[in-house]
Order: C-alpha cells, then sequence, then structure tokens
C-alpha cells in the first residue's frame, strides 16, 4: 500500500504484473487516488510502473455462500437480523434492499442453520399414468399479487395501502346520521359533508393509480436505477418529478431521458472547450491534462485536511 489508507470496504487496484512483496505484505495494491495519480515505485516493489496491467477489486461484491449473494449482502442480511431479530423479515428485506423478504429467509435458514429449502408447492397428481402435469398457468390476480408484495404496508390483492392519502377522511362520517325531522339546512349540510368525503376518495383513488400506472410499487428497482446516475442527473429527476402527474409514464420518461441527453451533451461541450482553452489538441494529451487534474484536486485535498488538523491541534 502505498497511502498507508485502508481499503478493506473499498474499491483497490491491485497491480497484475509486480509480484507479491513477501508473505507479510502481499501484492501491490493502491488506492483509487494514487492509481489515478500514476504512482510508481511504491515501497516493496521499487520496479512498478503506473502502465502496468492492473485489475480492479471490489472486496464487497464477491459471493461466500451463494452465487447470487455478494458478501456486503451477507453482511447486510446479519446486520439486519441483529437489528430487527429473527422471523421480521419484511423488515430486513428493507435493510438489505436488493432481496425480497422470501430470498432473506430461505438463504439464512438454507445456508446459516442449514435447513433444508421450503419446498415448492406440491403438484397435482395426474389423471393418467406417465401423464405430465400441465403447467399453471398465471392469472391477473397472480401478476397483481407480484406488483407491489416487497413493498411494506401495501396490500396488492386489494390495491390498498395500510395507510391511505387523508386516512382520517371517514372520521367527518362517523357520527352521521339523516333523520326525518332534520331541518332542509341541517340535510344540505350533510350532503354537502358527503360530497366532500367523496372527493376526498376520488383523489385517493387517483393517486394510487398513479403509483400503479408509473410503477413506483416496485421502489427498489427505482432506487437501484436512481443510484446508477450521477448526482447531477439524480437532481435533475427530482426537479422533474411533480410534472410526472401531467404525463404517461412513457411521455414522462420520454422527457427526462431527453433532458438527461441534453445535459450530457453540455458537459462533453464544456469539457472540449476547457481543453481548447488549456491548449489540448489530442486524446493522449487530454489524458495527461487528466491524470494533472486529478493529481492538483488530490493535492489540494490532502492540504486543506493537513490545515484543517492543525487548527484543531492549536485549539487543543
Amino acid at each position: 500500500m502505498h497511502c498507508t489508507r485502508d481499503t478493506t470496504r473499498m474499491i483497490r487496484i491491485t497491480c497484475a504484473e509486480c509480484p507479491s512483496s513477501g508473505a507479510d505484505r502481499g501484492p501491490v495494491v493502491l488506492c483509487i487516488e494514487c492509481f489515478s495519480t500514476g504512482v510508481e515505485d511504491v515501497p516493496g516493489a521499487p520496479g512498478h510502473r503506473k502502465n502496468h496491467a492492473y485489475m480492479v477489486s471490489d472486496c464487497l461484491s464477491f459471493s461466500i455462500l451463494d452465487s447470487e449473494w455478494s458478501a456486503d449482502e451477507e453482511l447486510l442480511l446479519l446486520d439486519g437480523i441483529e437489528m430487527f431479530g429473527m422471523g421480521n423479515w419484511k423488515d430486513i428485506a428493507e435493510h438489505v434492499g436488493s432481496k425480497t423478504d422470501k430470498k432473506c429467509e430461505t438463504h439464512y435458514m438454507v445456508n446459516y442453520l442449514k435447513l433444508p429449502a421450503m419446498p415448492e408447492s406440491p403438484e397435482k397428481p395426474s389423471s393418467g399414468r406417465g401423464a405430465a402435469t400441465p403447467a399453471a398457468t398465471p392469472t391477473a390476480d397472480d401478476d397483481k399479487e407480484k406488483m407491489g408484495s416487497a413493498l411494506a404496508g401495501y396490500m396488492p390483492l386489494r390495491g390498498d395501502f395500510d395507510v391511505e392519502h387523508d386516512n382520517d377522511a371517514e372520521v367527518i362520517l362517523a357520527d352521521m346520521e339523516f333523520a326525518d325531522d332534520d331541518h332542509p339546512t341541517e340535510r344540505e349540510l350533510k350532503l354537502k359533508v358527503i360530497a366532500i368525503y367523496n372527493a376526498k376518495l376520488d383523489e385517493r383513488e387517483r393517486r394510487k393509480k398513479f403509483v400503479v400506472e408509473h410503477q413506483l410499487l416496485d421502489y427498489k428497482k427505482y432506487q437501484q436505477n436512481e443510484r446508477r446516475r450521477p448526482k447531477d442527473e439524480r437532481e435533475l429527476v427530482m426537479q422533474l418529478r411533480p410534472f410526472a402527474r401531467f404525463h404517461s409514464k412513457d411521455e414522462h420518461d420520454a422527457l427526462v431521458e431527453g433532458l438527461v441527453a441534453a445535459m450530457r451533451l453540455r458537459k462533453q461541450i464544456a469539457l472540449l472547450q476547457e481543453y481548447r482553452r488549456h491548449g489540448v489538441r489530442t486524446l493522449a494529451e487530454a489524458e495527461l491534462y487528466e491524470q494533472d487534474k486529478k493529481k492538483r484536486e488530490v493535492e489540494q485535498a490532502l492540504q486543506k485536511s493537513r490545515e484543517r488538523y492543525g487548527s484543531y491541534v492549536s485549539r487543543r
């Protein structure tokens, strides 16, 4: 390690050409900052060069017990069980973020408790010897159950939430009664209250329809897609969310992607203009310029951290 930084939970760069530095040191490993600045002649490997072949290692992206589970997901699963307790699989799945409650339960039972996997639903016996059992045809209810089944507080078969929009709307009707001797003004007031309640129900239904049509029930997939975007693109998507109510899902997606593409083009144009101002004309010169730029940024960050640390020590 060149900068002695702890890369236990960080992405690191491993040189594929330099031999191991000894049984106690292992291969040449660089952090992202050292690699971006082209560090050479690291301690224990004086022959290391920046043009050596390398491998990018994410220490928690490999699988341990199951090929479908990464080490990071394993740690999140165990943390979730410790936080929420055994059996609260919905909360544990929320903590893991990328697995359903059924997958979390099955994975823990099979790989940690060494229990047999949960059996699939038994097949119906065939009517004749050797006759193949036909596969069950998925129905509309099955599709409805799958949609939003992993969302806590949502009942997919009923299409309702535990907490609805304007959840106390029914309170105004709880003690309302119509009597034969009601005054016309009082009866008119009661009918107006019922009309207000119906308007609240219409708004509640409109919001649920919006959630279903824009596929917001599968919020984990939506969050994963948003995490892949850079920060500036995520901010743009957040600013455009209020306009989704005026579009269909396809129309809104087309609007967002068009504006994101325009933003990317503006960034590329700004980068080319920056190259032109600094006299960069070729790709090779651009690579050298970017390396120098990253090196300056790292040095400035280190200088700021030293200044903050020095001011803290002086106050102590």
